[in-house]
């Protein structure tokens, strides 16, 4: 749920693209998805989404360094 920014107010769309007919989906770059803010009530405020996202990140960098 802390990871899912559509908990938030926010939309997401075109995280996906299927280029030929019949064939997989291809995830897009985050960059290139289209989020529509208000979208929705919020489940999740944005500032306590945010935060999370910061800490989840800090420890990411944090394992990454470890060798063992």
């Amino acid at each position: 749920m802390l990871l899912n920014e559509q908990y938030t107010d926010t939309y997401v769309i075109k995280k996906s693209i299927i280029k030929d007919v019949g064939r997989k989906s291809i995830k897009r770059e985050k960059k290139d998805w289209i989020k529509i803010s208000n979208y929705h009530e919020a489940i999740i405020e944005k500032e306590v989404f945010e935060q999370v996202q910061k800490q989840l990140s800090h420890s990411k960098i944090e394992k990454e360094k470890n060798v063992f």
